[in-house]
């Protein structure tokens, strides 16, 4: 199994925020010519840590545009623009992919749909970020069957100080936790998913 973790790399090979998307300037030709081509060589890649990489958002999608199709997981925790919808339909060209950590990305319920479209899927890992019951609702219903492992812990608006008494949660109960409870763990497609949240 190859991995990879860009802040590995060399800073004359990382991505350089600070050039424009259709730059003249020769290091953005090398970021993608040389590193994108080079990534998409690498047949045998089975992991990316993309942790922190302050690449702008544009770049981020070609970098995932580039991943060979043999890549079995990726982690974008902290990408300081956070994830866009072109960088996660980026990732569903990865037929393999079971593992994605999204860790700080600004995820949010607008994302949810697009995340479903991963096929695949078995552990997301979505800490620190923006998603909302909704968001989880939909998250759990439409991954569900796929999913083994969901993290959503440090979302403020799934914490129990949003949720408020009397609040509806995800099973249809008013439990007030608004996120999954036993309940909807045991009832729902897939009663071997492990949710975790604060």
């Amino acid at each position: 199994m190859l991995c990879m973790c860009l802040c590995c790399l060399p800073p004359s090979c990382r991505p350089d925020s600070s050039l424009p998307d259709r730059s003249p300037v020769p290091a953005y030709r090398a970021f993608k010519h040389n590193l994108c081509g080079s990534i998409a060589a690498m047949t045998r890649l089975a992991a990316i840590n993309l942790s922190e990489c302050k690449a702008p958002y544009s770049k981020l999608t070609q970098l995932l545009s580039s991943l060979p199709s043999s890549v079995t997981e990726v982690v974008l925790d902290g990408a300081p623009d956070g994830i866009k919808t072109g960088d996660i339909l980026a990732l569903q060209a990865l037929p393999q992919l079971r593992v994605l950590s999204a860790c700080g990305c600004n995820v949010r319920d607008k994302h949810v749909g697009v995340l479903c479209g991963l096929a695949g899927l078995q552990s997301l890992v979505l800490r620190e970020n923006s998603l909302g019951p909704e968001g989880l609702g939909e998250l759990v219903e439409g991954c569900s069957g796929q999913l083994t492992q969901l993290d959503v812990s440090g979302n403020e608006r799934l914490s129990s100080k949003a949720s408020g008494p009397g609040a509806v949660c995800i099973c249809g109960s008013s439990c007030g936790s608004m996120g999954m409870c036993a309940a909807s763990v045991h009832t729902g497609r897939n009663p071997h998913l492990l949710l975790v949240r604060d």
